[in-house]
Formats: structure tokens, sequence, C-alpha cells
């Protein structure tokens, strides 16, 4: 009996001295809303191009310390870890020339920091991906972005923030493609992709191939070689273009203009009558029988990030990265993505 008096002294001891200990080293955070508050810098790294001339264009990225960017009441602040250039961008420094200066990168991949008042889908701490406002200047190759809650998506836990980084423009293009075929009923239909060896353009024709149609492809005739192996029925190098574009007249269900190579007016008479013609660029090239769609961020629909990434995780798409770069070579990830025929994405890590 008076062992068992004696532990049940112990244990109240134990709890009575433990007590204060845990509560001085246990320590939440709320702010006046019961919200966890991240505690961020006041500035951060920015990579800003100023947009002068076409000639060393990349001699006109450099990098500089700003304030982190204000967010709306339906934005989110995101701490970026990847992010990759992308043919919107491309598009976007060609559809601009007024605009003096502004952030690239199109494509990311982060953790969200902040959130706005009317919020409801995401909390500090979600690991997210999805595509950044270039036309408002909130480029994501900078520490931190903010965007459109409607324009990210959750981090699929099989994926990792490179993967993630390389799906969102590239998923967008696929799916309008694939579902435009679908619309106009064609199940093994011809498409013809502009600048196909590329990284989107890899990414496309290797799942509109697997899908069972017919995929052309306009490039360099230094990647003819290449083509095979990414399931391209023909190629037609540009130097060939000119000789070639007579017979090619309303021959494809789809173009698809990747921004490279053959200009907007010759492309579009290569679609078929009721057919689609898809491209990044700003236009005022029109033709009245065919479908005219360019890809910006009022098209965005992020449940098709949401079918997209579940294609890479079941291997059916693949994404691969071509070279990695860290926020401070932010030029020479510029002149390896510029440059082109990539078998992959260049990644720039802006925070490890």
């Amino acid at each position: 009996m008076a062992k068992k008096w004696l532990l049940s002294l112990v244990i109240t001891f134990f709890i009575i001295t433990a007590i204060p200990f845990l509560a001085n080293n246990i320590k939440v955070s709320f702010d006046k809303d019961s919200k966890y508050v991240a505690e961020l810098p006041k500035t951060m790294r920015t990579a800003h191009i100023k947009n002068e001339s076409d000639k060393d264009f990349y001699k006109n990225i450099y990098i500089s310390r700003t304030k982190l960017p204000e967010i709306g009441d339906e934005d989110v602040l995101v701490y970026v870890k990847s992010a990759t250039f992308t043919q919107r961008d491309f598009s976007f420094f060609k559809s601009n020339k007024d605009k003096k200066e502004f952030v690239p990168c199109s494509d990311f991949s982060g953790v969200v920091v902040r959130v706005g008042k009317k919020v409801k889908r995401y909390e500090i701490g979600d690991k997210v991906f999805g595509i950044a406002d270039l036309e408002n200047g909130k480029g994501a190759c900078a520490d931190y972005v903010s965007v459109a809650q409607n324009n990210i998506y959750t981090l699929p836990y099989s994926l990792t923030f490179k993967q993630a980084a390389m799906i969102p423009t590239p998923a967008l293009l696929n799916w309008f493609a694939l579902h435009n075929l679908e619309k106009q009923g064609v199940k093994k239909g011809k498409v013809l992709i502009d600048d196909a060896i590329s990284e989107v353009g890899i990414m496309l024709t290797g799942l509109l191939s697997r899908n069972g149609f017919e995929v052309t492809a306009i490039d360099d005739e230094s990647v003819e070689t290449w083509v095979e192996g990414y399931g391209i029925k023909n190629f037609i190098s540009n130097s060939a273009f000119e000789t070639e574009k007579q017979k090619l007249l309303n021959s494809y269900d789809i173009v698809i203009d990747l921004n490279k190579g053959i200009p907007i007016k010759e492309l579009i008479k290569l679609v078929k009558p009721k057919g689609t013609f898809i491209t990044y660029e700003q236009t005022n090239e029109k033709r009245n029988d065919i479908r005219m769609l360019i890809i910006d961020n009022k098209l965005i629909d992020k449940e098709i990030f949401a079918k997209m990434s579940r294609l890479v995780h079941l291997g059916k798409l693949k994404v691969n990265v071509v070279q990695e770069y860290g926020l401070e070579h932010i030029r020479d990830a510029y002149i390896r993505a510029v440059k082109g025929n990539n078998n992959g994405k260049v990644v720039v890590n802006v925070n490890k």
C-alpha cells in the first residue's frame, strides 16, 4: 500500500513540474483572426528585363532588391522554389514593346506564405504550382510572387517542385489542342506544330502522337534526326517551308504556333475550314472560317493543371530538365531557354 502511495506521489510531482516546462517551450503565435502569420523579409531578389532592343536581349537582364509584392483579397503570396521560361514569355516580349521593364518567368512552383481575405482554397504552408501574371508585371523569377488563387493548383505529392514548374503552360496548350480536336469530332486528326522540338513542343507531340494523332513538325533542319523518337510523323524544315507551303494549304485540323520560325499569316493558311489555330502571340491576323485561340491568363483553368499533373504522375507525360540555374545566373538560363531545341525544360531554382 505504501509503495502505491509513493508511486502516486512521484507521478503527481512529475506532472506538476512538467506543466510549467512545457508551457514555456511550446509557443504558438496567432494573429487577431486566429490565423498563423509567417514572418517575411521586407525586400526580395527580383529579376528584371529591360525591353530596350531585340539584339543581345540577355544583356538587359539584371537582378535587384525590391519590396515584396502586395496581394489582393483573392490573391496569394508564394515563396518561389522553381520557375521556368515558356513560349508565353517570349511572346510577351515581342508583343509588349511599349513596356520598358518586366519580371520574366511564366510558370512556377513554391509555398504559400500569405493569403488574401477572400482566399478559401489555400492556407499558409501549402505547396502549389501555376502561371504568373506576366501582363501585370508579376513574373515568377523572384523570391516571391503574387498570384490569383484561380491561377494555381495544389502540388501533387508525387511531383517535385522542379517537375511542377514545368507543367502549367504545356498543360494549357495540351488541353486546348486535345479539347478542340474532340469538339471537332476528330479522333485521329492531323496536327501541325511550329517549333515542335522545343520543351513545350516535345511534351505536346508526345501526348498527341500517343493518342493517335498524326503530328507534323516544323523546325530547324539541324534537329531533323531527333523527330523519330518523339512520335512525329512528318518533318518540314524552316528553310524548306517556302517550297512546301502550297501543298499544305487547308491540310490540318489544328495548327499550333509556338512562336518561332514561320509567321502567323502563313501558318493560319494551313488550317482546314472549321479547324483551329492556337498561338501565344497577340495578332491582328484573321481568318473567318477557322477558330483562332490565343493562350493567355483568361483561359486558365486550374483543373487543367490537375489533369496534366496526373498524367505526369502516371508516366504518360514526361517532363525533362535539360539544365538548371540559380536565380543569380538568370542571364545564362535565358540564353539557354531562348536557344530552343531543348530536350526538356530550363529550370531556374530560385530558392532551394
